[in-house]
């Protein structure tokens, strides 16, 4: 079994949200900050909550690969599914399915019959495709991570150390369980 993941956009960016972000970061418009500088402190902050709570936040392509299937149906365990993008056979064959089943950390594809195939490859997308997809929760976690880097770039306050705490109470309902 193998996967490969393949970022296709973040849903969070200062040119698509600047007025949610410039509030959360106390942005002085007198200051002179880089925007690709802000640009890279939000996608710093997105990877730091994918890899916290060890699921897809950006859109993400997933390429999963496995050999010797045989079975009707098949389950992977990657979270915020977003949908198919397509299921090869080993003979090059587009299949299709029945259903999907959704849980928080794993999805299930029905079949409806019985595949065999060396390999099986089914590629699918992850994560979200803007802010507006996402669960408060989750944006909230993202925002207060961004205004983190931002607001003690230049030191390690105590404030720093409330972000974090705050930051983490977010995330315990968006972690992936094993």
């Amino acid at each position: 079994m193998y996967i490969k993941k393949q970022k296709i956009s973040y849903p969070i960016t200062l040119e698509t949200d600047s007025s949610i972000i410039k509030s959360h970061l106390n942005y002085d418009p007198s200051e002179n900050i880089d925007n690709e500088y802000i640009n890279h402190l939000i996608k710093s902050s997105i990877e730091h909550c994918e890899g916290f709570n060890n699921k897809d936040i950006a859109y993400t392509l997933n390429t999963f690969t496995i050999w010797n299937f045989y079975d009707d149906e098949i389950q992977i365990g990657e979270s915020n599914f977003h949908s198919i993008n397509e299921i090869i056979s080993d003979t090059s064959t587009l299949l299709s399915y029945n259903d999907i089943v959704i849980d928080n950390n794993c999805f299930k594809i029905l079949f409806g019959y019985s595949i065999s195939s060396n390999p099986l490859t089914i590629k699918f997308y992850t994560g979200y495709q803007s802010i507006n997809d996402m669960p408060i929760g989750l944006k909230h976690m993202i925002l207060i991570k961004t205004a983190d880097l931002y607001n003690h770039r230049d030191s390690d306050s105590a404030s720093s150390i409330v972000y974090n705490r705050t930051w983490e109470r977010l995330s315990i309902p968006y972690r992936k369980l094993y």
